[in-house]
């Protein structure tokens, strides 16, 4: 497997033009540097680099290498150091809200991973499906599905949510598994408000409708899951969360090839950029590339 650090010593090199340069950069010995690129190219099983006594060169192979590689080494050295800087001035106290359902599927967990980060931050974490004057109850960051309602919000998009339809094996026993969503019209099903309508399903460019006999269960998909893991009914859950579920052998997908229509991704709300503390801005920089990793 290609080691990071490797593609960084050959990038290193092309910008600098000189083992020795290079080793100056990336604060190691340029013997260091000459081993990690002899590593990388038995790896790739190609020579990269043209060495001469006082200066290296890129070849064919190590010019189309590192224009492909370059812009993402950057982005990750430029991330480390953005998280690295974060972590040694960031303090106070950070105040987040979001809706049950995202608190049970990792998001909890990325909070505390990030509270661990900054060891001077106070984080207090929230859980309301009311979305919350974010000024009046001093509120920094909401984490909530779209849309938005009230313009004055500013609103950062951190992911674009998938859905899919689940069952119990219960379910299974008494339906047989059905490979068209034409298949599952008038099946009962169980839902939330704001999902309460037929469900409209894609597979690449094709979509169309499903028509269920849905009933609302609750506001939450936490209630939701448990009601169809212990029932007889469908249900649209959010995918990464679902997908828990099946792992434990509680539910089913159906229908894997295809997404339900969303109603919105999930943002990052905060009331104004004014007011876009350094706290907050690690904080939704740091979601970013966790809900990037889903």
């Amino acid at each position: 497997m290609i080691n990071f650090n490797d593609l960084q010593v050959l990038k290193a090199i092309a910008d600098k033009g000189s083992f020795s340069a290079a080793a100056q950069v990336l604060n190691m010995p340029t013997s260091t540097v000459s081993r990690r690129l002899s590593e990388l190219e038995k790896e790739l099983g190609v020579a990269l680099v043209q060495r001469t006594s006082r200066s290296a060169s890129l070849t064919e192979a190590g010019s189309i290498l590192n224009q492909q590689a370059s812009p993402h080494v950057q982005g990750l050295i430029d991330s480390v150091s953005f998280l690295q800087e974060q972590s040694s001035s960031i303090s106070g106290k950070l105040t987040v809200v979001s809706p049950i359902f995202l608190s049970y599927f990792r998001l909890s967990s990325w909070i505390a991973e990030f509270q661990a980060l900054h060891p001077k931050l106070d984080i207090e974490y929230r859980i309301s499906n009311k979305l919350d004057d974010l000024l009046s109850d001093q509120i920094d960051v909401a984490i909530r599905p779209g849309p938005l309602k009230d313009s004055s919000l500013v609103a950062r998009k951190l992911y674009q949510t998938k859905m899919s339809i689940f069952a119990s094996p219960t379910w299974l026993k008494k339906h047989k598994l059905p490979k068209h969503p034409s298949q599952l019209n008038q099946m009962e099903s169980l839902t939330i408000p704001y999902l309460a309508k037929d469900w409209r399903v894609f597979k690449g460019n094709h979509s169309e409708v499903v028509a269920t006999r849905y009933r609302v269960f609750s506001n939450d998909f936490g209630p939701l899951s448990e009601a169809l893991i212990h029932g007889d009914r469908l249900g649209v859950l959010p995918a990464t969360f679902g997908e828990e579920f099946v792992k434990k052998g509680q539910l089913i997908k159906l229908l894997p090839d295809y997404q339900v229509e969303t109603p919105g991704p999930i943002y990052g709300v905060y009331p104004s950029k004014k007011y876009l503390s350094q706290k907050t801005q690690a904080l939704l920089h740091f979601l970013e590339m966790k809900f990037s990793q889903l």
